[in-house]
């Protein structure tokens, strides 16, 4: 959803997601358009569909990996087939890749495996069995305030951080920067788990017979989230018994 400087100024939202579940494996992904692209809400959206496409595409001709090489191996094939689409409409609309710039945020789960691709803001937030919270990726570290790395920068896919574990999950948070200052604890990274932990509780309590997108919702446009988050807001929430979004 958009924030609140740009419901100030009526900009429209230039964060996006998108998730799947294919053969009982989650893939998600979550991005933030850059403010200064013309094109970044068409870019974000393009990226993380494409994204989820390329994962899904992969898994259903290769099958799901059974080791850390070929997980990355899709991580790195999903994104170089985003940043391919991108150059590619910027070549049909005869403009500069630049102006599609965007972050680009990729998770699929599977059984006891957890995949995470990251270029740029944002982080990827998981929930082991004992009920910790730990940032399997988290913004980067710049010399500047506010500065990032975007999938079509030249440096872009060096810059990206691939995390593939063998390990089981019981719960997935991945946001945009919107949320990063009440999500973590910067710039360490590390999250909070008074941030995460009611609202993944939440979404396995009963996404759809409980409002609990509508709840995650209003949580997102109440006032002490829109004080504190000026950018556009995206936070994707998954449990294993229930996956669900807001936006």
């Amino acid at each position: 959803m958009a924030g609140s400087s740009h419901r100030r100024t009526g900009q429209p939202c230039e964060d996006a997601n998108c998730w799947q579940i294919a053969d009982g494996v989650l893939i998600a992904s979550v991005a933030d358009g850059a403010g200064s692209a013309v094109n970044s809400s068409m870019g974000a959206n393009q990226a993380v569909s494409k994204a989820v496409e390329a994962a899904i595409d992969w898994l259903r001709s290769q099958g799901v990996p059974g080791c850390a090489g070929t997980w990355d191996k899709l991580l790195r094939r999903a994104f170089g087939r985003v940043r391919k689409e991108l150059e590619g409409l910027a070549e049909i609309m005869e403009t500069s890749p630049q102006e599609f710039a965007t972050t680009l945020l990729l998770a699929v789960v599977a059984d006891g495996w957890l995949a995470v691709a990251q270029v740029g803001d944002g982080a990827v937030v998981v929930r082991a069995s004992d009920d910790t919270f730990r940032a399997v990726t988290r913004p980067p570290v710049g010399v500047y305030i506010n500065e990032t790395s975007f999938l079509t920068s030249v440096n872009g896919m060096e810059r990206a951080q691939i995390v593939v574990e063998e390990t089981p999950i019981t719960g997935l948070a991945m946001l945009t920067d919107g949320l990063q200052m009440l999500g973590l604890r910067m710039p360490q990274g590390a999250p909070h788990p008074a941030f995460f932990s009611p609202l993944l509780r939440l979404l396995a309590a009963g996404p759809n017979g409980d409002g609990a997108t509508d709840k995650l919702r209003g949580f997102l446009e109440s006032p002490q989230v829109m004080q504190r988050a000026q950018d556009d807001l995206t936070l994707v929430l998954a449990v294993r018994e229930v996956v669900g979004e807001s936006t």
